[in-house]
């Protein structure tokens, strides 16, 4: 049903993995299969250990409202968690 009205969602990022590796596979779809293979955005980055990379494409477009990656790249549990502030 279309109201016109917004809506707010608070998800577990962490509960949302949970029920994906737990529940996520599709029968009949193929499953994701690592190192992934494209397809890959047009931009090159530089690695944690300075190699050049590319990123996966991103896999949806919003007309008007390009989508980037805001930070660089940070090697895994290198970034302190913190809750995000609103208002």
């Amino acid at each position: 049903m279309t109201t016109g009205e917004g809506s707010i969602s608070r998800l577990s990022l962490a509960r949302t993995a949970a029920m994906l590796i737990d529940e996520g596979h599709v029968p009949g779809e193929p499953g994701i299969r690592l190192p992934l293979d494209g397809p890959y955005g047009d931009r090159i980055f530089v690695s944690g250990d300075g190699r050049p990379v590319k990123r996966l494409a991103f896999p949806v477009t919003i007309e008007g409202a390009p989508l980037f990656w805001e930070r660089p790249y940070e090697p895994a549990g290198s970034s302190t968690p913190q809750w995000a502030t609103t208002g």
